[in-house]
């Protein structure tokens, strides 16, 4: 329920493709593992984790054995002297060459860099203590997207939101709405790109509120500056100061040298490179550890240095540098592992468990994976989340099942890697990448059919090796070993897998259809820079006359509803569809509605492509095929104002060369670039312009509006009434706190890239507010009502009309 970037040891136990071994290398048998990555790559492990560490994927392979600062008993391996990765000099700091360019000499890039201290578990050199090596990525830009991904929701519903390789922002789902059309792809219920509108221009870690209550779902996002932003319902540090749904990122002020974070039902936590954590949002159950109100973060007391974090539903988890994990929040179910106490307001030890590397926290239960690759668990059993027999009741209001204790999670489970916590589920990565799954099972959680769940931890069908999995309110993520791909500057990209619970999209199947098992997300921006790994084709088989489904490529595979197959890139595909009833015809859409025709659907694979295949009652001999699409189209460019738009694939470069051909089929990215003191103000046009990545289908024309902005004045905000109950109609600035205040005062002037919320009301009987009209955006507010948000981007005309 965390993101991985801040449940382990700074995330990267899980994130296997910056381990050394899944660099290149074998598993210590001889066989080779899965090369994710070849380019070099700077890694970094935080001081003070231990003398000793083991890198690997697997059981076996790579041992090195770091000495105590100061001995000169040497290294077990020859050190070059030059270049010096470790400058400027750090005490107990080695190295290790990973790979030099081609030809050339060594660069400080090229080293993996370590820095240690002496291990307190293992008082001399004889009595080795072996953990994994807890390396991460020097920036957060260069990260895995493993370390990218979160999931969350509630009862109602869940979220997915992943930052791809160029640190762009994808989301999918939304428990706040109910019901997604499995007839047409909904944004919802496949991945689309968000406009950081305002905020961050590049996202380096996310993570996602979840609750097993209806409470609005937000998300916390991580910078490669170190910020931490927050956006959407109720997001901290909104929550008790100004309960406003924050329809933008908003930077959370007080804070910076962020390297991790973590969302819990209504509050934050935040983990500096210091070591020091970080809270705010709400104070109730005293899950922010310090007495403040929330409306701003403050340090958490009483802790070491910290390694890594973890928000449940109303507590907090902190792993210390020593291997200690400390608890604080709601404790009615022993999730904090305190006996006989509801609430602990600040930091305790969790006793009863050994060293531990990782941690993550789910709505009322804790777990861990302990140095020597066993799993614990405590707090509430209801679900058999813990994995283990408990023998205590929970006081009410929740009587059921529970343990203060931590218990340890299925006695055959070793060789954990890493956890991940759901609502009432839980998930372990085996070193041999291998993922088993326990507790709730009512929406398919573990993987296979829905139903009861289940005390013993079972292996999750249907995924092969996986590098990265995350675990949400009722559904999982991951990313398999193959669906991984080095895509330059040391950076890796991916796509991945989703099941569970899929009632608000959050599987990103395109659908809101429950499976049987894991399905393919249907398409990241990664995909795209990925063609070395071939191109996936993703096939959703509705309506209600039966029928089947072939390809003529290899390895097509169904789970339930969903088929999907992966070829190689730019390889043609055809689908055949096979009725098995008299008069029923195939009926292709999505992607598949230009292409099919009668039984078959020819499909050239230049990009991920996605289809609903129906078998519908029909009359008469089938249409005859379409033409066949154009091999290249034309995209076409205005702009409009002070700027210059460029494209890639390159092409457009206007105001020079304006009109380019591109390849029938494929994407193409629009990037603004405003002149002097102006302000873009976005794209508009055909098909896929709004968002300035049109996909060429036809010859398409785009627009990009750029607008000069008023020298030191920044953007004039303008209010009107309208309405038969103008006259008794109210429009003011909710934030910021000042300006408009209309009828008295009806405009103002405010920097170029605020962001203005507006607030209506009127005064009378049988008088109402009616509507907004020039908004960018709307936000609802359960005191307020509708909110009026307005980017100042430019100049902006706003009508409140009452009735």
């Amino acid at each position: 329920m965390t993101p991985l970037h801040s449940r382990t040891l700074l995330g990267a136990a899980l994130a296997a493709c910056c381990w050394l071994a899944a660099c290149g290398g074998s598993d210590g048998n001889g066989a080779s593992l899965p090369a994710v990555g070849t380019e070099p790559s700077t890694l970094v492990l935080r001081p003070g984790e231990t003398d000793a560490a083991r890198m690997t994927t697997t059981d076996l392979s790579y041992d090195m054995l770091f000495w105590p600062p100061g001995s000169d008993a040497g290294l077990p391996w020859d050190l070059p002297t030059s270049p010096d990765p470790c400058t400027p000099p750090v005490p107990g700091c080695a190295v290790l060459q990973l790979g030099a360019p081609a030809g050339g000499e060594p660069q400080p890039a090229d080293w993996i860099r370590f820095s240690f201290t002496y291990d307190a578990y293992s008082p001399t050199l004889i009595q080795e203590s072996w953990m994994p090596v807890v390396a991460f990525p020097a920036s957060p830009e260069t990260g895995a997207p493993a370390t990218r991904m979160a999931a969350g929701g509630n009862t109602r519903g869940g979220i997915s939101i992943a930052a791809d390789a160029e640190g762009q922002l994808w989301f999918w789902g939304g428990p706040r709405r109910q019901v997604v059309a499995a007839d047409a792809r909904s944004y919802r219920a496949a991945p689309h790109r968000l406009a950081l509108t305002g905020g961050p221009s590049t996202v380096a870690a996310v993570a996602a509120s979840s609750s097993s209550d209806d409470d609005p779902a937000w998300l916390l996002i991580l910078d490669g500056q170190g910020r931490a932003w927050t956006w959407g319902g109720f997001a901290p540090p909104r929550v008790g100061s100004d309960p406003v749904a924050a329809a933008y990122p908003r930077l959370v002020d007080g804070l910076d040298d962020v390297i991790a974070v973590a969302a819990g039902t209504s509050h934050a936590l935040a983990l500096r490179r210091d070591g020091t954590v970080w809270s705010w949002g709400s104070g109730g159950s005293g899950r922010l550890g310090h007495d403040g109100d929330g409306s701003q973060p403050l340090r958490v007391g009483g802790l070491g240095p910290v390694t890594a974090i973890a928000a449940g539903e109303a507590h907090s988890l902190a792993l210390q540098a020593d291997g200690s994990v400390w608890a604080w929040g709601l404790n009615a179910r022993g999730q904090v592992g305190q006996a006989q106490v509801t609430r602990v307001p600040t930091p305790r030890r969790v006793e009863g468990i050994g060293p531990v590397d990782s941690i993550d926290a789910g709505w009322a239960y804790s777990l861990a994976r302990r140095t020597d690759g066993t799993v614990w668990a405590w707090g509430g059993n209801d679900h058999n989340q813990l994995g283990a027999s408990s023998g205590s009741t929970c006081p009410d209001p929740a009587p059921g099942p529970c343990s203060h204790l931590p218990l340890r999670v299925g006695q055959g489970l070793d060789g954990v890697a890493d956890v991940a916590a759901g609502g009432a589920f839980a998930l372990a990565r085996r070193h041999d990448g291998s993922v088993w799954a326990w507790g709730d099972n009512l929406y398919g959680q573990l993987g296979g059919l829905p139903g009861l769940g289940t005390l013993v931890p079972i292996p999750v069908p249907g995924l092969g090796p996986v590098l990265a999995l995350e675990a949400g309110a009722r559904h999982a993520l991951a990313m398999q070993s193959a669906d991984a791909c080095s895509v330059g500057n040391g950076r890796t990209g991916g796509r991945l897998m989703a099941w569970g619970d899929n009632v608000t999209g959050e599987r990103g199947d395109g659908t809101a259809v429950n499976s049987l098992g894991p399905t393919p997300v249907l398409t990241l921006g990664d995909d795209d820079r990925c063609p070395a790994l071939g191109r996936r084709l993703v096939v959703y088989r509705g309506g209600w006359q039966p029928g089947s489904l072939a390809s003529d490529a290899a390895d097509l595979r169904c789970t339930g509803p969903i088929c999907w197959q992966t070829v190689a890139d730019g390889a043609t595909v055809t689908l055949s569809a096979t009725a098995t009833e008299n008069g029923v015809q195939p009926d292709w859409r999505w992607d598949c509605a230009a292409a099919g025709h009668g039984a078959t659907a020819t499909l050239q694979m230049s990009a991920v492509r996605h289809c609903k295949l129906r078998f519908e009652a029909g009359d008469g001999p089938p249409p005859p095929p379409p033409p066949p699409p154009p091999s290249t189209v034309t995209l076409t460019l205005t702009v409009s104002g002070p700027g210059r738009v460029t494209s890639e694939p390159a092409g457009i470069d206007c105001g020079e060369r304006c009109s380019a051909q591109f390849t029938a089929g494929n994407r193409v990215v629009l990037t603004p670039r405003a002149t002097g003191d102006a302000v873009f103000v976005g794209f508009e046009g055909g098909a896929g312009c709004a968002d300035g990545q049109p996909t060429m289908v036809t010859d398409t024309q785009c627009t990009a509006l750029f607008q000069p902005a008023a020298s030191g004045e920044g953007f004039l905000l303008q209010v009107q009434r309208t309405g038969p109950s103008a006259a008794n109609g109210r429009v003011f600035a909710r934030e910021p706190a000042s300006g408009i205040d209309c009828g008295a005062d009806c405009s103002e002037r405010y920097p170029a890239g605020s962001i203005v919320f507006l607030q209506a009301s009127v005064e009378g009987p049988d008088r109402y507010f009616s509507h907004w009209t020039g908004c960018s955006d709307l936000s609802i507010d359960d005191e307020a009502g509708i909110l009026c948000v307005i980017v100042m981007n430019a100049d902006h005309v706003i009508e409140a009309d009452f009735e």
